[in-house]
């Protein structure tokens, strides 16, 4: 994504006016609302066990149907961890667009299976964490132990691996998902250029107001278009015209399963659905530049 089109995302969401609250209305959305703050502050819910992350503390696990999920499909969830890379090397880990460094990893971070109904989504332990260290290899090893303790359990659930090395301020989530996803279109070697808009967008957890450009309370103008550095991959979000209350992370989530079920796959893809109203969707296809005379870059797709 363009460094001017990153100003103007960070500048709309930031004038939010009001913020709209919404109760959770589903089994998903609890599943999901645990992983919007950090684990701690949530951990009375399901566990006894107040014990500070410790370097000395063995991988463990807490299994909850109630705030990650109720019977995750195995196989998916296995596909979601083969796309764990087996490295070793120590990476950093830190909430995006807070001046962190290029180096970090972005939070949220989650790897979902081809199926897009299984996840591992990496997350911050305790409320003042900023930053958290931890290999890839390690969080493989968390979704593993998930996958065994948890989503073939006596009880087949959802749950959340702590001490999983490096520092112990990061854990691992194993949640479940129901995308409304349509595969579309193909995509050629520039589907990798999807990766910097996953990394990038706007992933913010406030309710606010999606609609219409012009449109009386919109927060968010509608159509809106997120381009990869290299303009090689477009993602677009658009409204069937009427004002929705809805939040960045549901938009950051609807690309991850977009990606996850299609791109990787090398087709583009739709995801329909979001919003109280459920009248936004996310769209996201290939672009192949042609570059003008002059040296400006124009897009050969609309």
């Amino acid at each position: 994504m363009h460094p001017t089109a990153h100003t103007v995302l960070l500048t709309a969401t930031l004038l939010l006016s009001s913020v709209l609250c919404s109760p959770l209305s589903s089994a998903r959305t609890k599943t999901l609302s645990m992983l919007n703050g950090n684990y701690s502050s949530l951990w009375p819910k399901f566990s006894n066990t107040t014990n500070p992350p410790s370097s000395t503390n063995s991988l463990r696990t807490e299994c909850s149907a109630e705030h990650f999920g109720f019977n995750p499909v195995i196989s998916d969830c296995q596909d979601a961890r083969d796309h764990i890379s087996p490295d070793f090397v120590q990476h950093m880990w830190g909430i995006r667009h807070t001046g962190l460094p290029d180096t970090f990893f972005p939070l949220p971070y989650r790897i979902m299976g081809n199926r897009g109904l299984c996840f591992f989504q990496a997350v911050l332990i305790g409320d003042d964490t900023r930053t958290a260290r931890a290999s890839l290899n390690q969080i493989r090893q968390a979704a593993d132990k998930l996958i065994l303790d948890c989503a073939t359990g006596e009880q087949s659930q959802g749950g959340i691996a702590l001490n999983i090395g490096g520092d112990n301020m990061l854990a691992v989530a194993l949640g479940t998902y129901e995308p409304t996803v349509q595969c579309l279109g193909t995509f050629g070697p520039e589907w990798t250029s999807c990766r910097d808009i996953l990394g990038d967008m706007p992933a913010y957890k406030t309710e606010m107001v999606f609609g219409p450009r012009g449109a009386p309370g919109v927060q968010q103008p509608l159509p809106l278009r997120i381009e990869s550095a290299d303009d090689r991959c477009l993602l677009q979000i658009f409204s069937t015209g009427s004002l929705d209350s809805s939040r960045w992370y549901r938009m950051w989530e609807a690309m991850t399963a977009v990606f996850s079920m299609c791109i990787r796959g090398r087709r583009g893809g739709v995801f329909r659905g979001i919003g109280d109203l459920q009248s936004l969707f996310l769209a996201v296809k290939s672009q192949n530049p042609v570059t003008l005379p002059g040296g400006s870059p124009s897009d050969s797709q609309s």
